[in-house]
């Protein structure tokens, strides 16, 4: 009896957050949080040609008062291929800020970013760090978009009922890329200035049971950039996976396996996540 309130406590506690717990979609949310993960691609053909990683230390804050809190994400790329030197560059820095509102079991997060254009490939093996950054986390592909400033809006509602949760990401990324010249050995790629865009569009689902949880994400963005000379089918990009996680106290490991959807990549790479979060 004396251990009663307390298992309680830590039960309400683990339910409350792993009704949150996400990989792939949008992150900014109730919480003081800092997250380290890895997202290793690997060729399904030939897994052990090479390598493409996303390192990310991602964190942020959140006054529950006020409902406002801020964030900060810093991706680090590499390449890293079974015979040659392995290459890694960070990706685009991003810092942002973001509002809650509660509505008892539903929540809504308005976010509101901007990826510094830190990514500066000068190589051709910098720039192919780009394709496993990408999927990695492809919501944030223009974290991994060379010598790019982006602006980014979005909207987050939530639904956290016992043992089910869902949310969807709405957003929009203005991108501003400079003018570049990249190496490709004897040649060089030229990169236009230019003003572009995404537009995103995600899903989550999961349910939990005690202090683990399973979610479903699917990610949606699209280019839509003007002078893009693409379909309309290839504007688009697409992923689609699970997170598994555990919530202990003050910590949550977590696992995901993640595939594009996207005819010519789908079935020839897959993508994981690992990673820790403490959270307060």
């Amino acid at each position: 009896m004396t251990f009663r309130p307390l298992l309680v406590a830590l039960f309400c506690l683990s339910s409350t957050l792993a009704a949150a717990q996400t990989a792939q979609v949008d992150r900014p949310r109730p919480g003081i949080a800092i997250q380290l993960r890895f997202d290793p691609g690997v060729p399904i053909e030939q897994p052990d040609a090479f390598t493409l990683l996303r390192t990310e230390l991602y964190g942020q804050y959140h006054h529950g008062g006020s409902g406002f809190g801020a964030y900060a994400s810093i991706p680090i790329l590499s390449a890293i291929p079974k015979k040659a030197a392995s290459t890694t560059t960070i990706g685009n820095v991003e810092v942002g800020g973001f509002k809650t509102f509660s509505f008892g079991v539903a929540s809504l997060t308005l976010r509101f970013g901007v990826a510094l254009p830190t990514y500066r490939p000068s190589t051709v093996e910098q720039l192919f760090t780009t394709i496993g950054g990408g999927f990695g986390r492809l919501t944030d592909v223009v974290q991994v978009a060379p010598y790019t400033t982006a602006v980014r809006l979005a909207v987050s509602p939530r639904i956290q009922i016992p043992y089910f949760f869902a949310q969807i990401d709405v957003g929009f990324d203005v991108t501003i890329t400079e003018s570049a010249t990249i190496s490709l050995g004897s040649r060089k790629l030229d990169l236009k200035g230019s003003v572009g865009g995404y537009f995103r569009a995600n899903l989550a689902l999961g349910a939990r049971v005690s202090i683990v949880s399973l979610a479903l994400e699917l990610v949606n963005i699209a280019n839509i950039r003007s002078d893009l000379d693409a379909t309309i089918a290839e504007r688009f990009l697409h992923s689609l996976g699970g997170t598994l996680a555990v919530h202990a106290p003050y910590v949550h490991p977590f696992f995901g396996v993640y595939t594009p959807l996207d005819e010519g990549l789908r079935g020839n790479v897959i993508f994981l996540s690992a990673g820790i979060e403490g959270v307060l």
